[in-house]
């Protein structure tokens, strides 16, 4: 049965590559209206499908950067741990390579009460892991 289903599939196949391939592949009414197009709409067609492209390879970029930055200097783990022992804000800083204001505010948080500095640091902790 699926032989039969295949050689049919190959026969039509085979059939419309036999006939015109431009009007087997695209309607007339289609074709007509790709011929009445000036050159101000394709150029308006092509700046908005270069629009489309650009906008997928950025949400392709966005999630290998997401991917590429999942990969910290210390495991999670050790972060929880250094996190409760008032030293979040050093994890922080390790895995940003002290880049950045996030580890010093941590340290605030922590100078100032210990609760609000380990908030912090695990609401942080999504960047990292």
């Amino acid at each position: 049965m699926k032989k039969l289903l295949i050689m049919a599939f190959a026969i039509l196949g085979m059939a419309t590559l036999k006939s015109n391939t431009a009007q087997a592949a695209f309607p007339i009414a289609a074709q007509e209206k790709v011929q009445n197009l000036n050159t101000t709409q394709m150029e308006q067609l092509k700046t908005i499908q270069i629009d489309e492209l650009q906008q997928s390879a950025q949400v392709q970029t966005q999630k290998q950067h997401k991917k590429v930055g999942s990969s910290s200097a210390i495991p999670q783990g050790l972060y929880i741990v250094l996190a409760i022992f008032w030293l979040g804000w050093l994890a922080m800083g390790i895995n940003d390579d002290w880049n950045g204001s996030d580890w010093l505010i941590s340290l605030l948080l922590y100078i100032l009460l210990w609760l609000p500095g380990f908030i912090y640091t695990l609401i942080k902790m999504n960047k990292y892991y």
